[in-house]
């Protein structure tokens, strides 16, 4: 493998320079095709990146190795006075091919450790024995079986199989507070998980239905399979397809679908509704309704990164805002604030405490913050 790897990050090296010849190119794509290549390009090509990834060189002193780096990329070696940056420019390679040697050589995902607190924190992925690992900075990956495995790195996760399985056990992904996760299925399918929400799922699909079940928000772009159905179940309902793109949301006893493109069956003991693209449907005390067309935007602006709220409910508004940041609500959202509607779009990366004065500029209502509980108060 080591020469295959170095080849590989000899080519990388001459893509990030912008010095590819067409063969090379060729070349490049057809060794990053193989499933264990899979993906390094994409976290290669940007410069900034490959600094980030010094940080698995512990024997190194990243930071000084880096600053020679980006000196010697700014500044021609024949205009600079100091050769290391001359040689450090040609160490790039060898520094790509340790952190991509080192990546590819992991045989286990880093173990799930700390307090109750510090976890609640963290993506956690649950795999088949009942073993907890993190999903961050750090690169994992996992060999399910011959032929199959999973890869993860920050919030991406990728399951792939080389040809049709037994089903295998369920792994269950957990997301925090101010997080979401992209996980690429082992049938192809790819899920959004949103922030506090759980979703267990086998690791690899049998020949039959495949079912996930979900605690929370999420988005589903369904692969394409007639042979094997789609089912997405939560504690109310079950939604099925073949393929299609769809959200599902499961709070407080409550699911609330919404259809994207495609056609989903939403089931209950109650009975069962046909859904077509822009209509969406919701379990309520027992009850299953269909939902007026409404802007499918709206129901997936979360995955996009953004509060959408549109002359919306203040009290629905304000939890979609504390579950995202975390925060309770010290009293329940009484009918005092019904006639409270709110509207704006705001991104998801905007601190709490903004977030919050946001809130109380659209709604005219004050909220008084103390650590993770917040406090209502109608002017």
């Amino acid at each position: 493998m080591d020469n295959e790897v170095f080849k590989i990050s000899e080519l990388i090296f001459k893509f990030l320079e912008k010095n590819l010849t067409k063969d090379e190119e060729d070349e490049l794509r057809r060794l990053l095709k193989k499933k264990k290549y899979a993906g390094l390009l994409d976290r290669y090509n940007d410069i900034d990146k490959i600094r980030e990834e010094l940080d698995f060189m512990q024997r190194f002193d990243a930071d000084k190795i880096w600053e020679q780096i980006r000196k010697s990329r700014h500044v021609p070696w024949w205009k600079s006075k100091e050769i290391y940056k001359y040689a450090a420019f040609f160490l790039l390679p060898f520094l790509i091919f340790a952190i991509l040697f080192s990546y590819l050589s992991k045989d286990t995902l880093p173990d799930a450790s700390g307090t109750d607190q510090e976890l609640k924190n963290q993506v956690v992925l649950t795999v088949a024995d009942g073993s907890q690992v993190l999903l961050g900075e750090k690169a994992v990956e996992m060999t399910l079986q011959e032929g199959a495995g999973l890869e993860g790195y920050r919030d991406s996760l990728v399951y792939w199989s080389d040809k049709p399985f037994d089903q295998q056990a369920n792994h269950t992904i957990q997301v925090p507070g101010m997080r979401t996760v992209k996980i690429t299925l082992a049938d192809g399918t790819i899920a959004w998980i949103n922030a506090r929400s759980k979703l267990t799922y086998p690791a690899v699909f049998g020949s039959g239905t495949r079912e996930v079940s979900l605690e929370g928000e999420a988005y589903f772009d369904v692969n394409h399979d007639p042979d094997r159905p789609f089912i997405v179940r939560t504690g109310q309902a079950s939604m099925e397809v073949l393929g299609t793109s769809f959200n599902v949301k499961s709070y407080e006893g409550k699911t609330v679908t919404t259809l994207l493109n495609g056609r989903v069956e939403m089931e209950t003991d109650q009975g069962n509704i046909m859904l077509a693209p822009g209509e969406g449907a919701q379990t309520e005390g027992g009850s299953l309704k269909k939902l007026p067309l409404h802007d499918s935007e709206m129901a997936v602006a979360w995955k996009n990164g953004y509060f959408l709220f549109d002359k919306s409910d203040f009290g629905q508004a304000l939890k979609e805002v504390c579950r995202w940041y975390g925060l309770k609500l010290m009293h329940p959202v009484g009918d005092g604030f019904r006639e409270i509607t709110v509207s704006g779009k705001v991104s998801r990366k905007t601190p709490v405490d903004e977030m919050l004065l946001i809130m109380e500029d659209v709604s005219g209502v004050s909220l008084i913050r103390s650590g993770d509980n917040l406090e209502i108060i109608k002017n």
